[in-house]
């Protein structure tokens, strides 16, 4: 077996640039592991509840043994998060490649939610199950869900410095701060609307968005920020 250091070979393009190897049969087989056993879980956890659902019954719907299974996560908590998390990360990827730079900046803030709220509304009842579990998680999976949410913040304070030096509003708090007070009160609101007993997706992209212009109104803003009706205004 080669040193573990070696940087892994590449082939060489005439006509191109450098590029990998082709993923090995091993790796595939294991990737299609985890893949299946993720599937599995989220169906059950979806169809019977969490704590219903057992790691056989998870192993057995994805065809691999329950120990195979323990060798992709430490319990059942663990595969919840490993399924969240990705798919939190891929959706806010999505959702940021959404925003156009020359739209008013509360559709800049606004896109991406309509992107995660899309997402989540295809599952609520897992959704759910995953709130309550970050409730109170504690370690690798605390870590894995903080560093999801730095990535969030730093991104909201990316379109607020953007906007700042534009001269569309004027922030007298840190903007990290705000930033960061923007991103948890997206995520109330997310919380709010996912605890309806039938959650509309029209409302819950309604009520982040009022949650975005009630934060700029205390940036000193343009009335550009809120696109061309002016300050949003508040159904009533």
């Amino acid at each position: 077996m080669p040193p573990a250091n070696l940087a892994i070979p590449v082939r060489r393009s005439k006509d191109g640039p450098d590029v990998a190897p082709p993923m090995g049969l091993r790796e595939q087989n294991k990737r299609d592991k985890l893949r299946r056993i993720k599937a599995a879980a989220a169906e059950l956890f979806t169809q019977k509840g969490f704590e219903a659902t057992t790691t056989m019954e998870i192993a057995k719907r994805a065809g691999v043994g329950e120990g195979t299974l323990f060798l992709y996560a430490k319990d059942k908590r663990d595969l919840l998060f490993q399924i969240r998390l990705n798919e939190l990360d891929e959706t806010r990827d999505k959702g940021f490649a959404k925003v156009d730079p020359k739209s008013p900046l509360l559709e800049q803030l606004v896109a991406p939610e309509i992107v995660m709220y899309r997402h989540v509304a295809k599952n609520i009842r897992l959704e759910r199950i995953f709130f309550e579990e970050i409730s109170f998680c504690s370690g690798e999976q605390a870590a894995g869900i903080q560093e999801n949410r730095a990535r969030a913040i730093a991104r909201i304070e990316k379109l607020l410095l953007r906007a700042e030096l534009a001269g569309q509003i004027r922030c007298d708090e840190e903007i990290a701060f705000v930033a960061r007070h923007m991103f948890y009160s997206s995520m109330g609101a997310m919380r709010w609307w996912i605890a309806e007993p039938k959650p509309k997706l029209s409302d819950g992209i309604n009520d982040v968005r009022r949650v975005y212009a009630l934060h700029l109104r205390a940036l000193n803003p343009h009335p550009s920020v809120f696109g061309t009706a002016g300050a949003f205004r508040t159904p009533a």
